[in-house]
C-alpha cells in the first residue's frame, strides 16, 4: 500500500509540474513581440514636429504605463513621411504662425504579459487571459502625453487623438472588390462667384478641397468605421447656379471606389451614409482629422479600433471638414472667394 501511495504522489506532483509548464509556455508564447500601427492627430507645425521625430518617440514610451504591456518601440513612419509631401508651411499671420491640425503615423513594437490579441490601448474587444486588463485606455494615454509635451517645443501643442489601426475580416477586403461609382455632389458656398467660375487654378484647388475632406472623414477614426472602404479618386467642377446675394450653387462629380458595393442594394452604394441611431451624432463641427494639403496615405480595409459605428461618412461631416479645410486655407491667404460653406445639397449617382 505504501508502495502504491508513493507512485499516485509521484504521478500527481508530475502532473501538476506538466500543467505548470503549460502554463509557462502559453504565457512566454503570449510575450512574443507584436507590432500595430497608429495614428496621433496633434495642433501644431508638422514641419517642426518630423524633425524632432526622437523626441516624439521617447515621449510615447514614457507615457505608456502598464503593469501588463511594455512598449518596446515607437517608430515614427517614415514612409508616412515620403509620401506625404508638405506643401508650403511658412506663410504666417500677423499675430504668429499659423497652426494645424495634422496627422503621424507611428509602429509600434510591443509585448503582454497574459494578453491574447488586441492592442496596446483597454476596451478594445480583444480576448484576453488577464482576469484584470491593466493596459491604458486612450483618454489615459492622452492626458499624461498631453502633460509632458507642454513642457516642450518639439512642433506639436496638444495631441488630440490617438487610433490603433485594425484589420477588417471581411471576404471583400480579402479579395480587394473595388467597384467604381460616380455620384453628383451639390454644395451651397457663399464667396465671389464671378471670380471664382472664371479662374481655372482657383477651381482645381476647390476641387481638390471636395476630395481630400471626403477621403479625411473617412480615414480610420474612432467615431465611425466605412467597412466598403469608400475613396474618392477624382473631384470634377460638374455645373453651377448663381444664387441671391452672395450665395451660389456648384455641383461636383465625384468618382470613388468601394468594396464589393456592385452587390449591393442602391441605397447601400452611396458615397454618404447614414446616422444609425438616435447616438450615431457624427463627428461635430470641429473634427479632429488631417488637413495637410498632401494626398491622404491610403490604407484599405482598416478601421479605427474600437469604431462606435460602422457606415459612410455623414454629410454632415463631409461638410464639416470642408468648412475647416477652407478656413485653413483662408488664414493660409490660399482661398480669396469663398467666405462660407452654407449648406449641402443632395447627391444622386451620375
Amino acid at each position: 500500500m505504501y508502495f502504491i501511495n508513493q507512485v499516485f504522489s509521484i504521478l500527481f506532483a508530475f502532473s501538476f509540474a506538466c500543467v505548470d509548464v503549460s502554463i509557462a509556455k502559453e504565457l512566454r508564447s503570449l510575450q512574443v513581440t507584436q507590432q500595430e500601427t497608429i495614428s496621433m492627430n496633434f495642433n501644431g507645425n508638422p514641419e517642426i514636429f518630423k524633425e524632432n521625430a526622437p523626441e516624439i518617440e521617447a515621449l510615447f514610451k514614457q507615457s505608456y504605463t502598464s503593469a501588463s504591456l511594455t512598449i518596446e518601440s515607437a517608430v515614427l513612419d517614415q514612409d508616412d513621411l515620403e509620401r506625404r509631401r508638405l506643401s508650403s508651411w511658412k506663410r504666417r499671420l500677423d499675430d504668429g504662425e499659423v497652426k494645424f491640425d495634422f496627422t503621424f503615423f507611428f509602429l509600434i513594437s510591443f509585448h503582454c504579459n497574459g494578453c491574447r490579441g488586441g492592442g496596446i490601448f483597454r476596451n478594445d474587444g480583444s480576448r484576453r487571459l488577464l482576469a484584470v486588463d491593466e493596459r491604458q485606455t486612450r483618454s489615459e494615454f492622452g492626458q499624461i502625453f498631453n502633460q509632458s509635451l507642454a513642457d516642450l517645443n518639439i512642433g506639436a501643442d496638444k495631441l488630440n487623438e490617438v487610433t490603433e489601426w485594425e484589420d477588417l475580416e471581411v471576404d471583400t477586403c480579402r479579395r480587394r472588390d473595388f467597384d467604381l461609382l460616380e455620384e453628383i455632389v451639390e454644395l451651397r458656398f457663399e464667396g465671389e462667384y464671378n471670380s471664382l467660375i472664371n479662374n481655372p487654378q482657383e477651381m482645381a484647388k476647390l476641387e481638390r478641397a471636395v476630395k481630400k475632406s471626403y477621403n479625411t472623414m473617412n480615414a480610420p477614426n474612432q467615431e465611425a468605421c466605412d467597412n466598403r472602404s469608400r475613396y474618392v479618386t477624382d473631384s470634377s467642377f460638374y455645373s453651377s447656379e448663381p444664387g441671391t446675394g452672395s450665395s451660389f450653387l456648384m455641383r461636383f462629380t465625384l468618382k470613388y471606389d468601394c468594396l464589393g458595393c456592385a452587390a449591393l442594394r442602391n441605397r447601400e452604394q452611396k458615397l454618404f451614409g447614414r446616422p444609425l441611431d438616435e447616438s450615431d451624432l457624427g463627428r461635430g463641427e470641429d473634427p479632429f482629422a488631417d488637413f495637410r494639403e498632401a494626398e491622404l496615405r491610403r490604407n484599405d480595409c482598416v478601421c479605427g479600433r474600437g469604431a462606435r459605428h460602422y457606415r459612410a461618412p455623414l454629410k454632415k461631416d463631409f461638410l464639416a471638414a470642408l468648412r475647416k479645410f477652407l478656413f485653413i486655407r483662408t488664414e493660409e491667404g490660399k482661398n480669396d472667394y469663398i467666405t462660407r460653406v452654407s449648406s449641402g445639397g443632395g447627391a444622386s449617382s451620375a
